[in-house]
């Protein structure tokens, strides 16, 4: 029976975030919300027929996370980030279907603890999932008033909740993009220290050099793909794109050192047909695969001040000696990509 589950779980990663979800909520005894009439296996925004809404404001979301009776004044603060919500809002009000989910999960969240044993069950610190949509899992949980170490994990679970949603019982993974993007904006907005998903995140910053950070933006919070294949497809071949959907695929769970290869490859055939040269010519790739700190990059929020590389450089002082000097090299924001790319999407 113990084998036959964990196979189980091994070709149905999804669904065992779906069982672990429900299985805590039962555990601790808190009953999953109703989605007031949303259906939780739809997997994103293209392709739904909704009735047109007014879009979300600001004071809106701040409204909706106040009115939860489940959380502390502490903790709506903390889900209240507004530098984040107005970065995010002009995507999410692209989608009627994202509008809806938000003013229906927003409207009764909650932060639920569960301890080691489920933790270790589920092999994870934290669980979200849209067919519990209001409910933000955290293992170990104690309360924000009591400075909690999990709330960087806490922040990680409430991207997700803002990121498209997924479909529950689909045999492909959003990982890809939906976890270190999540890693990402919580580093971003609430200074979580970055403690997984590493080496995707080093992929998807490389194809944000590459490609611009707008086309991840509107996937991830809008759930519309067709901005990255637009500027992804032409620049490869068949095979090669064909390749590069195969590995955006797959699951991030562990490690998959043969797909990160693979997908650096893709990359130097992309930025090569883009810019007409050599990828290893780009110091701020070359400074993110490197992984030696000496990049201060912001892809998400912009307020966090002026961006650089630090590139250590020959300098010959009066007595005619030679050393190494740290140089800082000031960069553009991450926006100035888009001037590559002219056209834009809006969901209709």
């Amino acid at each position: 029976m113990v084998e036959y589950f964990s196979n189980f779980f091994k070709k149905k990663r999804n669904l065992k975030l779906v069982i672990g979800a429900l299985a805590v909520a039962n555990v601790i005894g808190t009953s999953a919300p109703s989605f007031l009439g949303v259906h939780a296996e739809s997997t994103d925004s293209v392709g739904y027929e909704t009735p047109a809404t007014s879009d979300l404001t600001l004071e809106e979301i701040r409204n909706l996370i106040y009115s939860s009776d489940k959380l502390t004044e502490e903790e709506k603060a903390f889900i209240y980030n507004e530098d984040m919500f107005a970065d995010i809002l002009p995507y999410v009000n692209q989608s009627e279907w994202m509008k809806l989910t938000y003013r229906s999960k927003f409207s009764h969240m909650d932060i639920i603890g569960y301890n080691n044993i489920i933790a270790n069950i589920l092999k994870s610190d934290g669980i979200y999932h849209n067919m519990t949509p209001s409910n933000l899992y955290v293992s170990n949980y104690s309360g924000l008033a009591d400075k909690d170490p999990m709330a960087a994990t806490l922040a990680h679970e409430e991207v997700h909740a803002l990121q498209r949603i997924q479909d529950t019982f689909s045999q492909e993974s959003d990982s890809f993009f939906l976890e270190p993007t999540a890693e990402m904006i919580a580093h971003e907005y609430w200074g979580a220290p970055i403690k997984e998903y590493k080496e995707e995140i080093r992929l998807i910053r490389i194809l944000m050099e590459i490609i611009g950070a707008e086309p991840i933006k509107q996937y991830i919070f809008t759930g519309d793909f067709r901005m990255i294949e637009e500027r992804v497809r032409p620049n490869l071949d068949e095979e090669e794109y064909a390749e590069f959907l195969e590995c955006i695929k797959e699951d991030v769970s562990g490690q998959n050192n043969l797909r990160n290869r693979r997908m650096i490859g893709i990359y130097r055939t992309l930025y090569e047909n883009i810019y007409g040269q050599s990828m290893l010519k780009d110091e701020v790739i070359t400074a993110i695969k490197d992984d030696n700190n000496s990049l201060q990059r912001y892809y998400f929020n912009s307020r966090l001040g002026d961006e650089y590389f630090i590139l250590g450089e020959y300098v010959t002082d009066e007595n005619g000696r030679t050393t190494i000097v740290p140089i800082r090299h000031d960069i553009e924001p991450i926006a100035s990509r888009e001037n590559m790319f002219m056209h834009t999407n809006k969901i209709n």
